[in-house]
């Protein structure tokens, strides 16, 4: 995932956006349960986000407060894509943080 962020990153946000738009068909095709999610999911999946980067971060992981994301995306990307995924750091802390993300949910 942080991978797909970092190309995405790359490229300027009206970009990202317009092709966002122009391909939201195509998108809710390949990834039909991002359409579908209801507002008790979407509470769900931010209510996990937040456990999981106050884990990270808990870890010395800098990874952003997703709920940063909406006021300045470019941000939040940006903090995303610094993150050194190859660390032994982030690949111990990520694990666990899933599983506490996961019960957080």
């Amino acid at each position: 995932m942080l991978n797909a962020v970092r190309v995405l990153a790359g490229y300027p946000q009206a970009k990202v956006q317009a092709a966002e738009a122009a391909c939201a068909s195509e998108l809710k095709q390949a990834f039909p349960n991002l359409a579908n999610v209801t507002p008790a999911q979407q509470a769900q999946r931010r209510r996990e986000a937040i456990v999981f980067a106050r884990c990270m971060r808990a870890h010395g992981i800098p990874f952003p407060d997703p709920t940063t994301a909406p006021a300045n995306p470019s941000a939040y990307l940006k903090a995303l894509t610094s993150i050194d995924t190859s660390s032994p750091a982030y690949k111990a802390a990520a694990p666990r943080c899933r599983g506490e993300a996961l019960k957080a949910g």
